[in-house]
């Protein structure tokens, strides 16, 4: 079942249609901000996003330590 955005909350995981699994950053009366898990943060309009709720856990980040940084940035 297909639902607009003014159902979900902030850290709510969803699913799109197009950019998949995401979790809600910012909803608002104009936009909703979904940081998706392959395709970064999008915006959309929060009256004609659909989304669906999803169980999938949001995915874990690389931790980054400060030798990784400072060889990447030798070269």
């Amino acid at each position: 079942m297909t639902k607009t955005a003014e159902v979900f909350r902030e850290n709510n995981r969803v699913n799109h249609p197009t950019f998949g699994a995401g979790t809600i950053t910012q909803t608002g009366s104009q936009y909703t901000t979904i940081v998706f898990d392959d395709h970064g943060p999008k915006k959309f309009l929060t009256q004609l996003v659909r989304l669906e709720r999803s169980d999938v856990p949001p995915r874990e980040k690389p931790v980054r330590t400060a030798k990784a940084a400072i060889s990447k940035t030798a070269k």
